[in-house]
């Protein structure tokens, strides 16, 4: 199980290890963050969950979301900035994510725009990122990624076995998914920032 104590002191940001939610189970946590920016008006925040009921990925297809081994997470971002000039956000959060795990794995991974990661021709993970504002008039990004990190081959469904992959696969040895949350949360936020 993620622990929320051990990934806040790991984060080397305050402002988003002061809004960290660790989940052990959420429907889905860009569901989530949307829900909580609309009702809490916070300058950011971090939402992760250990298993998604309802993940779901581009265009509402779903996301293959189970327990205790894949990294499911959204950061929520407060800004002033027009919605039209919002465009880079998702190529951006694709290279922070493929770079974090590259560095952390040491294994080539390819974008597909517009929101795919990919090792070789498999899948490997997915980013959604969205937009919104509340009744305060406060502006949000809210960064989505599913990285599929401990799953063996045997363990995707049927409909998936030929076209995804997981990082255990590929580097034939489990990952630490509480170091690569924290390398990919933080080059999300350099990536926000810069």
């Amino acid at each position: 199980m993620l622990s929320p104590t051990k990934l806040a002191a790991l984060f080397p940001s305050k402002k988003l290890g002061e809004t960290l939610y660790v989940f052990d189970e959420l429907a889905s946590t860009n569901t989530f963050a949307s829900e909580y920016a609309k009702r809490h008006s916070p300058p950011a925040a971090v939402i992760l969950a250990d298993k998604q009921t309802a993940g779901r990925g581009r265009l509402n297809r779903s996301w293959f979301s189970p327990a205790e081994s894949n990294i499911y997470g959204s950061l929520l971002f407060c800004h002033d900035r027009p919605i039209q000039l919002l465009g880079w956000v998702p190529l951006m959060a694709g290279v922070a994510i493929a770079q974090a795990i590259e560095t952390q794995t040491k294994i080539r991974i390819h974008l597909k725009w517009p929101n795919d990661l990919l090792v070789g021709v498999r899948k490997l993970g997915g980013v959604l990122c969205e937009s919104l504002s509340n009744v305060q008039k406060n502006h949000y990004v809210v960064i989505g990624f599913g990285i599929n990190v401990n799953l063996s081959q045997s363990e995707f469904p049927q409909d998936l076995l030929d076209s995804a992959t997981s990082l255990k696969i590929q580097c034939h040895r489990s990952v630490d998914r509480e170091a690569l949350v924290v390398r990919i949360i933080t080059a999300l936020e350099k990536g926000w920032e810069d």
